[in-house]
Formats: C-alpha cells, sequence, structure tokens
C-alpha cells in the first residue's frame, strides 16, 4: 500500500519538539509496513495570510498516486483524498481554546477581526472533516476539544515515544523539562520554588520565546538553573537522575514529558487543568494532580523531597501505568481504519471532487437572511451546523410580508436558501382571518389554508427535494405543501407544541378557536407521520407523547443553542463603548428585554414597563426587536422616562445590546419550547432574571440563573443590583453553561448522529 504521510515541514532536525517527534516516529514505523513517503507542507502561522496560504496548500496537494493519505496536525487534513485518515495532533489552538488568553485584551475592532478569522478558521475545518474516512486523535484533550467545538467524534491513539532507553537512576533534582514558553506555565514552578522551602534544585531544560522573562522571575535563587537546550543522550541522563519530573502546563494535547518520565520511574507533578497529562498521572498513585497554584505545586515538591522511599515507589506505579510503547500498534489501527486496497481509484474519482454528503431538504414559511428572532435562528444555526457535519442542505421557505422578490442564494457552503413571496391573494384571504381573530397574527396558521394561492412554494419543494434523503419539516405549516416519495425519511424539526402556543393566543375568539384546533389535526398528523422528531426541550416531548399519542422512541432532544463564539462576555472597554453607542448612560444599570413581536414577548414587555420601570427608576430598561411595534399596537407608545426602545436590531447592533447590559431579563407568562433569547443572554455572561415559564426547557442550576415568580422579580433584581460579586458569578456560571451545553456545535452533532442512524436504519438513539 503506497502511504503519503502529510505533516508540517520540519524546520530544524537537529532540535525536535513533540509533534516533531510524533512525525519521525510515524514515518520511521510506516516505512517498515509499507511504501511510505513523507510528505512536508511549508506551514507558516505568522499572518492571517499565510495561515489562509498553508490552508490552499493542503487543499490542493496531488495525491493521487497514493492509496492511503494520512494528515496529522493543522491544516493537513485539508488534504484530498478518498482513503484519507487523520490522526490529529491538534488545531490551530488561537482559534480554539486558546483564543481568550491570546485575543481576549484586544481593542474592539482588532477583536472583532480575529473573531472573524476564527470563524473562518472553524468553518475551513467543519468543512475538512466530513471528507476524512476516519478520525483518530494523539489524546482525549484533543477528542474533547474537537467535539465541543467542531462536533466530530474521535479515536484516541496515544503515540509512543521517539527516543528509546529510559531508565532510573539517582533522585538528585526537580526537573522541568520542555519549550520555555508561556503556555507551558514555567512561571508556576519558578514560584513554586520561591515557596518550598528545602534545597533540593531545580534543573530546567530547554529554549523558547519566553526564556527571558522566565530567567527573570527566578532572579538570583541558586537552587533554580537553567540549562539551555539538552541532546536526547543527557534528556535520558536528566530523566534518569530527577526525584520527580514537574510538567504543568494549561489544556496539553499530549505530553510527551509525563510519559517519558513514567518510562523513567519518575512521579510527575502536573495540575488538573493541565489536560492530558492530569488523565495520564494518577493522583497520589503516580504522581500528584494538583491546583495551578503555586502553593499546592510546592506542598507536593516537599512531600516527595522528604520521602524519597514514597518517591520510587510512586515512580514505580508510574512506570507501570505508562501508555504503550508499540509503533507496530498504531501503525496497524491506522491501517486498519483505511478502506481496501483500491488501485485504480484515480479513474474512480478525482481528488477535488465532493465527498459523498447526505442531502436534506428543510421547509418552512419563512427567510433565514438575516437569522434574526428565535425560530429563523434556530433554522439558520442548526443547518448550517450540519452542513459543516457532511449534509447537502437546501432549505425552501417563503416571505411571510409583502415586497421581496424570489431569491437563491448561498448561506454557507453546503447550505442553500431559496424564498419565494407570497402572493397578494394569499396576503388578502390572511387580513380576513387576522380581522376574525380580534387583531391576532394569523399569517403562520393560515397557511395550510392559503399556501395554494402561492404555488411557486411547492413547485420549489418538489424541484428541490426530488434527490433529498429526507425531508425536513420546521414549524408544522408548510407540511401540506411539500411533496415527499414513500423512500423519503420525514423529519418533524418542532420548534414548540404548537397546539399548546397558538390555543394561549387565539382562543378569544370563535374563529381562533376554529384555526386553533386545526392546528392540533396537523400537527398530530404531522407527528404521527414523522420517522424522527426534534424536540427543544423534554416538555415538548411530553406534550407530543400525550397530546398526539406517538411513541417516545421516535423524539430526539435538539434543544435551542446558542453561537458561543460570537457572543461573548464584554470587557470593561467594550461595555463602555457599547453604551455610548447606543445612547445609555455610562454608570446607570443597564437592564435588556430583547423579544420578537409575538404575544408572550409582548406580555413581557408590558410587565417590564408597566411593573418594574417605576420600580427601578435609576435603571436604564432596555428593550429590543419587534416586540416594540406589536407593544405599542397593543398598549400605545407612554412609557417611564427610563425605558428606551430600540426596535428590531442587527446581529452586530445585537451583540452592543448584550454589551452594554448589567442584567438580562425574562419575564415570559406563556409560550412552549424554550427561548433562545436566554442562551443568548448566557454566552454574554450576563446574569439573568426570569420567570419560571421563561427557563422552560433550560436545564438550570440555582447558580446559573436567578428563576422566580412574577411577584419577586423586582425585589430579586434589586438584590442582583446591589451585589456585584453575585453577578460576576452568575453570569460567569451562565457563561459556561452556554459553553459545555448550549453550543450549536455540540447540538449540530447529536441532530446529524440521530439523523444518519435513521437514514441507515439503525434505531435513532443507538450510540
Amino acid at each position: 500500500m503506497k502511504t503519503a504521510i502529510v505533516t508540517p515541514a520540519i524546520h530544524d532536525p537537529e532540535r525536535l519538539f513533540g509533534a516533531e517527534r510524533l512525525f519521525f516516529g510515524l514515518v520511521q514505523a510506516f516505512k517498515q509496513r509499507a511504501d511510505a513517503a513523507w510528505i512536508q507542507v511549508p506551514i507558516v502561522e505568522r499572518s492571517w495570510e499565510t495561515v489562509l496560504q498553508s490552508y490552499r496548500d493542503c487543499f490542493d496537494l496531488d495525491l493521487r498516486g497514493y492509496d492511503l493519505v494520512i494528515s496529522t496536525k493543522a491544516p493537513t487534513y485539508a488534504a484530498q483524498h478518498p482513503n484519507h485518515i487523520c490522526w490529529l495532533l491538534h488545531q490551530i489552538r488561537v482559534f480554539y481554546d486558546r483564543f481568550d488568553d491570546e485575543y481576549g485584551s484586544l481593542p474592539t475592532q482588532a477583536l472583532a477581526e480575529r473573531r472573524a478569522q476564527r470563524e473562518t478558521i472553524q468553518r475551513l475545518d467543519g468543512l475538512a472533516f466530513p471528507r476524512v474516512r476516519t478520525l483518530f486523535s494523539i489524546g482525549q484533550e484533543v477528542s474533547r476539544r474537537l467535539k465541543l467545538y467542531n462536533g466530530f467524534d474521535s479515536e484516541v491513539l496515544y503515540p509512543p515515544v521517539l527516543v528509546q532507553g529510559h531508565c532510573c537512576g539517582a533522585q538528585e533534582y526537580f526537573l522541568l523539562p520542555g519549550r520555555l514558553h508561556r503556555w507551558k506555565r514555567v512561571d508556576l514552578v519558578i514560584r513554586a520554588m520561591q515557596s518550598f522551602s528545602g534545597d533540593v534544585p531545580l534543573l530546567i531544560a530547554g529554549s523558547g520565546e519566553d526564556e527571558a522573562e522566565f530567567r527573570r522571575l527566578a532572579g538570583n535563587d541558586p537552587r533554580i538553573r537553567f540549562l539551555g537546550f539538552v541532546s536526547d543522550a543527557e534528556m535520558l541522563k536528566l530523566y534518569a537522575d530527577a526525584l520527580s519530573v514537574l510538567f504543568v502546563p494549561k489544556d496539553e494535547d499530549f505530553g510527551y514529558i509525563a510519559v517519558e518520565a513514567m518510562l523513567s520511574h519518575k512521579p510527575v507533578i502536573v495540575c488538573k487543568d493541565s489536560g492530558e497529562p492530569a488523565r495520564l498521572v494518577q493522583n497520589g498513585r503516580s504522581g500528584f494532580v494538583v491546583d495551578p497554584d503555586p502553593v499546592e505545586i510546592a506542598a507536593a515538591m516537599g512531600i516527595l523531597a522528604a520521602n524519597r522511599q514514597l518517591a520510587r515507589e510512586m515512580g514505580e506505579h508510574a512506570y507501570q501505568s505508562a501508555p504503550s510503547q508499540s509503533w507496530d500498534n498504531v501503525v496497524q489501527r491506522l491501517i486498519e481504519a483505511a478502506s481496501p486496497l483500491r488501485t485504480h481509484w484515480v479513474s474512480e474519482a478525482s481528488p477535488s471532487s465532493e465527498p459523498n454528503f447526505t442531502s436534506l431538504l428543510v421547509a418552512d414559511n419563512q427567510v433565514l437572511d438575516p437569522p434574526v428572532g428565535g425560530g429563523r435562528v434556530r433554522i439558520y444555526e442548526l443547518y448550517r451546523h450540519l452542513a459543516m457535519l457532511g449534509f447537502d442542505v437546501t432549505y425552501v421557505g417563503a416571505y411571510d410580508w409583502p415586497g421581496p422578490a424570489y431569491r437563491d442564494q448561498m448561506l454557507a457552503p453546503h447550505f442553500r436558501e431559496c424564498v419565494t413571496p407570497l402572493t397578494q391573494p394569499h396576503f388578502a384571504r390572511d387580513r380576513r382571518y387576522q380581522r376574525a381573530t380580534g387583531g391576532k397574527t394569523t399569517i403562520d396558521v393560515t397557511i395550510p389554508k392559503l399556501l395554494k394561492y402561492s404555488p411557486r412554494f411547492q413547485r420549489m419543494a418538489q424541484e428541490h427535494g426530488g434527490d433529498a434523503e429526507a425531508i425536513v419539516i420546521s414549524h408544522p405549516w408548510v407540511y401540506p405543501y411539500v411533496p415527499r416519495r414513500s423512500d423519503q425519511k420525514l423529519i418533524y424539526d418542532a420548534h414548540n407544541c404548537e397546539y399548546i402556543v397558538k390555543r394561549q393566543i387565539l382562543s378569544g375568539t370563535s374563529a381562533g378557536r376554529k384555526l386553533v384546533e386545526e392546528v392540533r389535526t396537523l400537527e398530530g398528523n404531522l407527528c404521527r407521520e414523522a420517522d424522527l422528531i426534534f424536540v427543544c426541550s423534554n416538555h415538548d416531548a411530553e406534550q407530543f407523547v400525550a397530546l398526539y399519542g406517538i411513541a417516545r422512541d421516535k423524539i430526539v432532544l435538539v434543544p435551542n443553542g446558542v453561537d458561543v463564539d460570537n457572543i461573548q462576555p464584554a470587557s470593561r472597554e467594550e461595555r463602555a463603548w457599547a453604551r455610548q453607542e447606543l445612547g445609555l448612560p455610562p454608570d446607570n444599570p443597564v437592564l435588556i428585554f430583547i423579544g420578537s413581536g409575538y404575544g408572550p414577548n409582548t406580555e413581557a414587555a408590558a410587565f417590564l414597563v408597566k411593573e418594574i420601570a417605576p420600580r427601578l427608576p435609576n435603571c436604564a430598561i432596555v428593550i429590543a426587536g419587534s416586540v416594540k411595534d406589536s407593544y405599542q399596537a397593543s398598549h400605545g407608545t407612554r412609557a417611564p422616562e427610563n425605558v428606551t426602545w430600540l426596535g428590531t436590531v442587527t446581529a452586530e447592533q445585537r451583540l452592543s445590546f448584550y454589551h452594554a447590559a448589567d442584567i438580562a431579563l425574562n419575564p415570559m407568562f406563556s409560550g412552549s419550547g424554550t427561548n433562545l433569547k436566554m442562551l443568548d443572554y448566557f454566552a454574554a455572561g450576563l446574569p439573568v432574571v426570569s420567570t419560571p415559564e421563561g427557563a422552560r426547557g433550560l436545564e438550570l442550576a440555582s447558580h446559573d440563573c436567578i428563576v422566580c415568580p412574577a411577584d419577586q422579580f423586582a425585589a430579586r433584581m434589586e438584590e442582583l443590583l446591589h451585589d456585584p460579586a453575585a453577578r460576576d458569578r452568575i453570569g460567569a456560571n451562565a457563561r459556561k453553561l452556554a459553553v459545555d451545553r448550549y453550543a450549536w456545535s455540540m447540538i449540530a452533532a447529536a441532530a446529524a448522529h440521530a439523523v444518519r442512524n435513521l437514514l441507515k436504519g439503525a434505531p435513532i438513539h443507538a450510540s
């Protein structure tokens, strides 16, 4: 099997860091089993332009002469080949988990540019990984990040060390090897030495860009010695005679240093947030896993310095628990994951041809671009992320207001939007229903009756859905007008239990009640016919089961999510700038609410205007969204002076809106599904005060958000206003919740898993 191993180019063969050592070991091992070529691509991360060029260079590689391609570190996985295996070292981390550390303090404009770059890189990665036949990673930490940020699963395959001959010798010093870079947190160990009262020296072996700063920090402490770069033979001797090895980076991908120490029978001191090394070391058995605190590190050093026998015993446990050192096993697993040898693949497929994307038609009665309002945002984000996961998505929708013309555009790679206007006869007939229901909005619930007056929609659905493997109905309204073959799977993406929502809104008139019963019939039929149902909350799932008698096992929880990369907590400077931009007082507390012109939002706005604003006259209450129009239509224009209406805002303005706030509010009293605004608030790191109805469908702990009934709402807000520490704490917890549970990339990965199981005939919930 002729194999190409694609890696970034080695710049200095005499000085190899961890990645380069893995490349050498992999190539040597493959050459013993196969006809292997090492293809080194110059990867330059010096500027944004060179980063993009590196992606292009990897994408443009001509690999047609090979039967198997193994890619490694970013961005070599952009290479094109039908038999492509990726053994991922890591992605460009400054655009992932290191983004805040590196760029978080930049001025607003520069930070916005970096965020746009980050989004581009994550999109490129999201397009590259579906083209890979099998994804491996070098450690659980890399797999965790890949799943968190990109939604892809991977198999962990630990790399053996390159240099053999580790042994155990004396116990003369603490050893800190590796690159002298701030990400390795050498300063933690130097500060630990300042708390360590013993006379055991610390030897720091290695070089790097931050060496001068670390030397300055060490000062004149005679116990701390910088050895500079040392050879492999010298390093083996240093490991052998160490009392213990310290390795305290943050979120390390793998950590050869920890493994080499274990192979040398040495206990290892790592930190709880050190990534893979914290998984490799067994606390109290093969070393110590401590908080990233110099005092804690010094305490662990003191224990080993005082008890050399304990250090020997822990070192022996470390050796026994070290990862496998068999390169043969690594090569065998990579080859097993490849497809059977194909000697004529060049004639069957071009390396630049598209992978086998799964085609979906998604249909609803609204436009996606711009993604404003909860329903639009859900469709746009969920299916944009599915398009990154190997799905080819076409959305067919309609302008639900007069004026615009037909459009057909790509919203993202593999995500197409085709939207037709509704006709004037359609709008004229809907106005009759609107009058009959006392002025309520009916443009959605009348779609099943009136879409026949806008016949282009059905023609579009038939044209674009003919080759789809599955049809997704988002909201139930257009369901009768989307043709479907018997072999096409049907998915209902339910934003709410619409019958419950419309019953709350339209039951005030006989015409409204008749429409509500028609909604129940429509939604029930769709639920029963659907092969798979996405719901936003378990509460919605229970309502569907109870109302329509459907099986629970065809329902999958696909909650609403949030773009945690785009919506981020504001710095002090960003908050001041946002308030200035929105014309808000710089020092008064700012309380915010956002909503579309939807009945429950109008009800919430009325509560804020009439109940909360008079009680908190020193607070600026800012209300954004088209709820301004619906409120003023039903309640008039009068409001207290401390209420500011922003009306509909762009995505950029919405971010400024969040940045300006001290507290976010969600006093909802009706509705179904979950409120996307809550997740936006959480991602922005805002403390939130909500009614129970506003928090429905979300899995919240008491420290994530304040949830209270309406009669306690103002009092709980006043408590927060007088407790800045509580605001910071709740906001930080909310941000963590958004990242850990409600990031769209993770939600889309779960949805993709269910759809793929459905299409291949496996149980929907199968792992």
